[in-house]
């Protein structure tokens, strides 16, 4: 990742410390990377647009800047801290989900009330999620 383009910052979330990526100016996505990975895997798509947007980066508990941030690995627990974040951070257009994270969009509007213009959701053929 070129983070000479981004700047780290914090805040409290669910009484802990959550550390997330941010670069550019714009409109704001929030880019959630999958299991087993963590923000890296957006280093090819970021680079193309961090001119015009505003990009962030926020790796869930248990990976990269937030390693040492454990939550239970719970899908109810992983989309209510997507959700404070997003509530907490206070302006969120656009959502980009990748494998897992690409259910948790779908879960956040249909259980907490969260203004999105936008969710892109992008899962691996094995993982099904019903809507």
């Amino acid at each position: 990742m070129n983070s000479k383009k981004f700047s780290k910052f914090e805040l409290q979330l669910q009484g802990k410390k959550v550390l997330y990526l941010q670069s550019g100016k714009g409109p704001v996505i929030l880019f959630l990377h999958g299991l087993g990975i963590g923000t890296t895997i957006w280093d090819y798509v970021y680079k193309h647009m961090h001119n015009q947007f505003t990009i962030i980066l926020l790796d869930l508990p248990g990976y990269g800047l937030n390693n040492d941030l454990h939550v239970a690995p719970d899908f109810e627990v992983l989309t209510k801290f997507i959700n404070d974040f997003i509530k907490k951070k206070g302006s969120v257009d656009y959502l980009v989900g990748y494998s897992l994270s690409g259910t948790f969009p779908t879960e956040l509007h249909k259980t907490i009330p969260v203004h999105l213009k936008k969710s892109y959701l992008f899962q691996l053929p094995f993982f099904i999620h019903i809507l």
